[in-house]
């Protein structure tokens, strides 16, 4: 193609019209077979996409192929496994957390059109801070024709919200009663699980379509508005809810937690054996007041000299 297709256009644009042929040009690299010989049919050196397609969903494979090397003009050795990881990343996870909130909402009898509250809780703040950067990264990338960029993003905001989010907020979810701070907790989720939809929609079409329309059936047997996910404005970064030093002091307080989950996998105790109590060393005492204010202070901290000490 490139030395036919772009080639025959220049030279007719400049002989006919005396200017180019086109402005922007996006070129894919050329798809290989896993051990690097070009795909065969007598070889049978690939797996067939409709087989790929019914084993593991036509957005998995588009997936892949949008974060290969293809997309960077490179060439690509197609393994099925590529394939595999996209859904067991991305899909399954990004799936499971909408699955969270409708068994949890079904349960409580909350809808969206109950109404939104968004409470001063830090990891609702984080979270919904976290999607307004992903949205504005996404846009940033793809305004730049750089969707090598965009899934990497969406994979950090998808483990964001399923390992990081729902896994530390659980409790919220399974308390009795629907209070103000379940609410809140309902609020964040939604709107974080709804708004990927939107943002994954260009890159997971089914998916998206489907994870859209399911939210939509929380509200009742109405048809959502608009009738399909790939009808709605794409999702734009409301800057006023960033907040990058929220953002900043939790990925600390992450840090943290897998400093300590190494620590115990060194001393061989166990994930689900209280701690009597979790001592904090820094030598910049600015970062531990950080620590202290903006991630771990909900759940107990004590700052004892240079230390935080967490019981």
């Amino acid at each position: 193609q490139t030395r036919g297709w772009f080639y025959t256009l220049t030279v007719l644009a400049a002989a006919l019209f005396k200017r180019p042929a086109f402005r922007n040009v996006i070129v894919n690299g050329l798809v290989m077979a896993e051990d690097g010989k070009k795909m065969s049919k007598s070889l049978q050196n690939y797996t067939p996409p409709d087989r790929l397609m019914e084993t593991f969903g036509a957005d998995a494979l588009r997936l892949y192929l949008i974060n290969s090397g293809l997309v960077r003009g490179e060439d690509q050795r197609f393994a099925d496994r590529g394939v595999r990881d996209m859904a067991r990343r991305a899909l399954l996870p990004w799936y499971n957390a909408f699955a969270f909130l409708r068994t949890y909402a079904s349960i409580d009898g909350w809808a969206p059109e109950m109404g939104f509250h968004h409470g001063s809780n830090v990891l609702d703040r984080w979270l919904l801070s976290r999607l307004q950067t992903c949205k504005a990264r996404i846009a940033e990338e793809m305004s730049a024709y750089r969707l090598y960029n965009v899934v990497p993003r969406l994979f950090e905001f998808i483990e964001d919200l399923t390992n990081w989010y729902i896994r530390l907020n659980r409790a919220r979810f399974w308390s009795e009663g629907v209070e103000v701070d379940k609410i809140a907790a309902y609020s964040a989720l939604y709107t974080a699980v709804y708004e990927l939809s939107l943002a994954m929609a260009p890159f997971a079409p089914f998916l998206a379509e489907h994870v859209y329309r399911q939210l939509a059936s929380l509200s009742g047997d109405a048809p959502p508005k608009p009738i399909s996910v790939h009808l709605c404005s794409y999702p734009d970064a409301a800057e006023h809810l960033a907040q990058p030093a929220l953002e900043d002091a939790v990925e600390r307080m992450r840090r943290v937690v897998l400093l300590g989950r190494r620590r115990r996998e060194a001393a061989r105790i166990n994930l689900r054996t209280p701690l009597a109590s979790l001592t904090i060393i820094h030598r910049d005492r600015a970062v531990l007041d950080e620590i202290a204010l903006r991630g771990l202070c909900e759940g107990g901290v004590e700052r004892q000299g240079g230390a935080l000490r967490s019981g």
